[in-house]
């Protein structure tokens, strides 16, 4: 489970994304609500869920890479979003083109115990990402 990520929303930005994630050698759980996007992962050796609740219980990552404002909010913290299995020290990472106010919104029930809300300037995130490189 340590080197197991969690992706969910596999359109044009998170299906490539998710599918290097694989080639680098992480193991993958993903979920998309449309099924035909899972295909491509699984051939890659990816494992599919149900839900967002499935891929977060089943790894300590998840990316989130929806749509819409509304949909990411469903994928955290909808009846089977993330938040229902998050874990203390689980890190969920929100890479949709949002509402910038939504995760503001968002913090309220992300605070519960077991989970903890982290916010970051968009230049320093940026910055950080300029940076990343595939690590294992």
């Amino acid at each position: 489970m340590t080197d197991t990520v969690g992706f969910i929303g596999l359109g044009n930005m998170g299906g490539p994304m998710a599918l290097n994630l694989v080639k680098a050698g992480f193991e993958l759980v993903v979920y998309d609500i449309n099924p035909a996007r899972v295909a491509p992962l699984v051939a890659a050796g990816a494992t599919v869920e149900a839900s967002a609740e499935a891929v977060a219980a089943k790894c300590h990552r998840t990316i989130c890479m929806v749509e819409t404002t509304d949909q990411a909010e469903s994928v955290i913290l909808g009846e089977n979003g993330i938040i229902q299995s998050a874990k203390q020290g689980d890190i969920v990472l929100c890479m949709s083109t949002i509402d910038p106010l939504a995760a503001r919104r968002f913090l309220p029930s992300a605070s519960a115990p077991r989970a903890s809300p982290c916010s970051m300037r968009r230049s320093a995130a940026a910055r950080m990402a300029r940076q990343l490189r595939p690590c294992r």
